[in-house]
């Protein structure tokens, strides 16, 4: 937690089970213990699940191969529309609803899962995206998961093409 604290990821100290964040940094150290080598690493591991916002990326990982951006999209507010209905405290059943939401679309279920676990972290790889969805708790993953529809709303056809945003003026 001293690192945590350092990095400006929690507040500081004293460090014990009083301490406010003390519950959310157990359960993503319980999901990254076998990721962190040295204490030193968890700000950068633990990172996006203990910020309000995401730090920024690259809106291109949102878009898995053999999909388009308007794809990623499409299954993107998929998921917005029946995240309600999702108890993400119950990671059995988030994970049967959103299998079944791939199959609804004509998805493999990774096609469906990538652009979710890009919208929640801001990386391609991560703990179980049910676990980090259950971490990173409902109303933080539904506001990620807009911010992530409003980057593919956004998307240009040179992004699409080149993968980089488009310049003013290009």
């Amino acid at each position: 937690m001293p690192f945590l604290a350092t990095a400006g990821l929690i507040a500081p100290g004293p460090f014990d089970t009083a301490h406010p964040d003390f519950e959310r940094v157990r359960a993503v150290a319980a999901l990254l213990k076998d990721r962190l080598e040295t204490l030193a690493e968890s700000p950068e591991l633990m990172r996006y699940f203990l910020q309000s916002e995401l730090e920024p990326y690259d809106s291109a990982l949102l878009v898995p191969k053999k999909m388009t951006p308007q794809d990623a999209l499409a299954a993107l507010e998929a998921v917005a529309r029946v995240l309600p209905e999702v108890d993400l405290e119950d990671e059995a059943a988030s994970e049967a609803r959103l299998r079944a939401l791939a199959d609804e679309l004509g998805l493999k279920p990774g096609n469906l899962f990538m652009p979710i676990r890009v919208a929640v972290t801001g990386r391609t790889q991560s703990p179980g995206l049910f676990e980090t969805l259950r971490v990173i708790g409902a109303e933080r993953v539904r506001s990620r998961l807009a911010d992530a529809i409003a980057r593919l709303q956004a998307w240009t056809p040179q992004e699409a093409v080149s993968g980089e945003p488009a310049r003013a003026g290009a």
